[in-house]
């Protein structure tokens, strides 16, 4: 099932935090009222990620039974390349910079967020 009204406001509150994480210095977005609210685009994450789980909720109840084991393999398999190739590409990008084997390892593991301080050590967006 695809709601559209939903994927659009999805799309808004994910150009919206890419906007606040990356072009807040363009003069189109630094005037005065466009700038008022992208200092709360923080709350589209918020919002995307309520969004997103309504969205799989609707998909999966189609469904019916749900196996478990098959959800995460495939949400594993689905999300797992494209963070490994981000963490790859920063690594790459950074030249090395602030890289700590520990924290690497934390990353691949995709534990990082559980770990006081490792959060935000490699990859920022990576906590969510």
């Amino acid at each position: 099932m695809r709601i559209d009204q939903i994927t659009f406001s999805r799309f808004i509150a994910a150009v919206a935090i890419v906007i606040y994480h990356y072009g807040q210095e363009i003069s189109i977005f630094s005037n005065e009222y466009v700038s008022m609210l992208l200092h709360k685009a923080y709350i589209g994450v918020s919002y995307f990620f309520i969004l997103s789980g309504f969205v799989m909720v609707i998909a999966y109840h189609q469904r019916g039974k749900i196996n478990i084991l098959s959800y995460l393999k495939n949400r594993i398999a689905r999300v797992y390349p494209v963070y490994a190739l981000a963490l790859l590409v920063l690594i790459l990008l950074t030249f090395f910079r602030n890289f700590n084997l520990e924290n690497l390892i934390y990353y691949l593991l995709m534990i990082q967020s559980w770990i006081p301080d490792k959060a935000t050590a490699l990859n920022y967006p990576a906590w969510s």
